[in-house]
């Protein structure tokens, strides 16, 4: 995970997976979630053992376990029950919509339904790209199975599954591939 033959190496591997659990999901931090994901999914296939490795030795399996059970802990907004957050507005603007100095507005904490759906597809597709070339012994899939419930991973899988089914009737073309 780090560049030879190069002045300066850094480890985009960790980098990714420091910023990853640093962000807690809501409509404002969704595609930098989608991007780590991304490139987390990059940087595992291949495979190549060693990120999978220090992948899933990471806090990795709780952020997608927190995921993918939607627990409240890694959505912003998560330490009230308020469907939205007050923030002070600095905008000092008369025809602003944001109001004056000092005015408390509200911004929605949650995030899209569809959008959050999309997170935990490529989270899916970050965790299926860890199994790659990995046997029973390994410790990898031994670290995802004490650290993801199976019915979770089960109950994911087969919900986007039935997604695929009814958008594009079990036709496996390149259509279905394409994400706008």
């Amino acid at each position: 995970h780090y560049q030879t033959n190069s002045k300066n190496s850094y480890d985009l591997v960790s980098l990714t997976m420091k910023l990853l659990l640093s962000l807690k999901i809501s409509d404002e931090s969704y595609g930098l979630v989608c991007q780590c994901f991304e490139s987390l999914t990059e940087f595992i296939q291949g495979p190549c053992k060693n990120n999978q490795k220090l992948i899933s030795e990471s806090k990795f399996l709780e952020y997608a376990l927190s995921l993918l059970s939607e627990n409240d802990k890694i959505f912003e907004n998560s330490d009230s029950n308020l469907n939205s957050r007050k923030i002070w507005s600095f905008v000092n603007n008369e025809g602003s919509s944001f109001g004056k100095i000092g005015e408390m507005i509200e911004i929605s904490g949650q995030i899209h339904r569809g959008r959050l759906s999309r997170l935990q597809y490529k989270c899916l597709i970050t965790i299926v790209s860890l199994l790659e070339c990995n046997n029973r012994t390994d410790n990898v899939l031994n670290r995802i199975r004490r650290g993801l419930p199976l019915s979770l991973l089960k109950n994911n899988l087969f919900s986007y599954y039935l997604l695929f089914k009814k958008y594009y009737n079990a036709d496996y073309s390149e259509s279905c591939l394409l994400l706008g």
